[in-house]
């Protein structure tokens, strides 16, 4: 009498797999563990949870042994915990050991001016932020838009949904030429006639659409001439 499953396997020898391929498919077919043959408890795993456990000795075995490249680096962070602060790691690149180390390093020497961040006038960047939170730039934003007739006048596109207000001469380069004074009094909010009409003058604006001021990020000096020609009634649109 012939073991259970032997035609199974035969048939896998005769379609040209070696020994080891049949038994394989053989041992997987009948939720068998591919190594040592025990029954699997789990029908979608290949390997017992020993032979699982004895692979994953192996591969860390293989990996202690050196044979996956490394490099030798120092730790950039002068408190590093290890000995003389060397590290091995698989790319090249890295400066630290760990996150935490990278870390502890960044918060001693990326602060103050030596921060990307670092803006020695702050006064000026809260004044700005502080002048796009006032009411008076929505009003003056809506007046803009209705002064064009809700038409970009740069294209001629007129769908409002993605119009915008422009401001030809930069909002930041205006605050810039402000006083200490001044400047102040947009932090806490407070507005006078000649400080509004500095910050909102109607001749300072154009209506855009969404594609147009895309236009201007980065090239606003470039426009600032068109911008107002356009204003004066010296041009039209379709201008590009």
């Amino acid at each position: 009498m012939s073991k259970k499953g032997v035609s199974k396997y035969s048939e896998y020898l005769s379609q040209g797999m070696s020994y080891d391929q049949a038994m394989y498919y053989y041992r997987k077919d009948n939720k068998i563990c591919t190594e040592c043959g025990s029954k699997l408890i789990d029908a979608e795993e290949r390997l017992c949870q020993k032979c699982r456990l004895n692979s994953r000795k192996k591969a860390n075995a293989h990996f202690m042994t050196g044979k996956t490249h490394r490099y030798k680096k120092i730790c950039k962070n002068e408190t590093c915990h290890l000995e003389n602060n060397i590290f091995y790691a698989h790319n090249k690149r890295n400066k630290f050991c760990s996150k935490k180390c990278m870390g502890e390093w960044q918060s001693r020497h990326n602060r103050g001016k030596n921060s990307n961040s670092w803006n020695p006038d702050r006064t000026k960047v809260t004044a700005l932020s502080a002048t796009r939170e006032l009411v008076e730039m929505d009003i003056w934003k809506q007046k803009i838009k209705k002064r064009d007739n809700y038409i970009c006048q740069f294209c001629g596109y007129d769908k409002g949904s993605i119009l915008e207000s422009h401001h030809i001469i930069r909002l930041s380069d205006i605050i810039d030429e402000l006083t200490d004074y001044e400047k102040e009094l947009l932090i806490n909010k407070e507005l006078t006639i000649n400080l509004y009409n500095k910050l909102f003058n109607l001749d300072n604006g154009i209506c855009l659409c969404k594609e147009c001021h895309k236009k201007t990020y980065g090239n606003n000096n470039k426009y600032q001439e068109l911008f107002k020609d356009i204003i004066a009634g010296q041009k039209s649109f379709n201008i590009l």
